[in-house]
């Protein structure tokens, strides 16, 4: 006889099945199929709102990113960095904080400006190539 093997939603689908026929607890459940009651409660709370559509794994990335750097210091940032591509983070970032309030983005992160390492980061994040270095 062949090993039998079952993926995680038929194992979720199964779990449903055990607790909506009640013979055992959820603790005992829970227990049985190796997972919290946190767990077991979540799965059977998707199951009810959206079916077995809702026991599929959802996303774990956030829906926000309030840390996020402002579209326009990045704008700001790469047109600089496409004018100076020799030019460092801690450079790119000193030269934007110096620009007339007019023209400055708005860097929000700390009282003098965006940090330097984030410059690095944002220039990589946008496929923008760096400078190439020099050979000997």
């Amino acid at each position: 006889m062949p090993w039998s093997e079952t993926s995680p939603m038929d194992e979720r689908v199964q779990f449903v099945a055990d607790v909506r026929r009640a013979y055992e607890s959820m603790t005992a459940l829970c227990d049985r199929y190796g997972i919290s009651r946190k767990t077991g409660y979540k799965w059977c709370r998707r199951y009810h709102t959206d079916g077995a559509a809702g026991l599929l794994e959802h996303s774990r990335r956030p829906h926000t990113s309030p840390a996020a750097t402002e579209r326009a210091v990045v704008d700001a940032l790469l047109a600089l960095r496409g004018r100076h591509p020799t030019w460092g983070g801690k450079k790119l970032v000193a030269v934007l904080a110096s620009c007339p309030p007019s023209r400055r983005a708005p860097l929000r992160h700390s009282s003098n400006g965006m940090a330097a390492s984030r410059a690095p980061a944002v220039s990589a994040r946008s496929a923008t190539p760096g400078a190439r270095r020099r050979r000997c």
